[in-house]
């Protein structure tokens, strides 16, 4: 997997990370890190973590990937939702939000 990352180096990323996709410039990494360079910030992200790596813009077959023990692929159905909504349509598609009782 390593060798596939660094025909990113220096390109904006998406990386998946315990859960998290945190999104940077990617300078590097070595044995045990992935480094990112944030918007304000530098992102240091363990490598054993990391689930999902591509770049920002590219495709998703220039995903480099690693299946999570546990964690089923999308559905055709549910990937091209996540396709058609951009962020800020979840209430419209969903309905509203609950509100946690006080």
């Amino acid at each position: 997997m390593k060798d596939r990352l660094f025909l990113h180096l220096r390109r904006p990323v998406e990386v998946r990370c315990q859960g998290i996709i945190y999104r940077g410039v990617f300078m590097g990494a070595d044995e045990e890190w992935i480094y990112l360079k944030g918007e304000t910030t530098w992102l240091t992200l363990p490598m054993q973590e990391v689930t999902s790596f591509k770049p920002l813009e590219g495709p998703e077959q220039e995903r480099v990937f690693r299946p999570v023990e546990g964690e089923e692929p999308l559905s055709p159905e549910e990937r091209e939702a996540k396709r058609r909504h951009r962020k800020g349509e979840w209430a419209e598609v969903h309905g509203p939000r609950r509100k946690s009782p006080k």
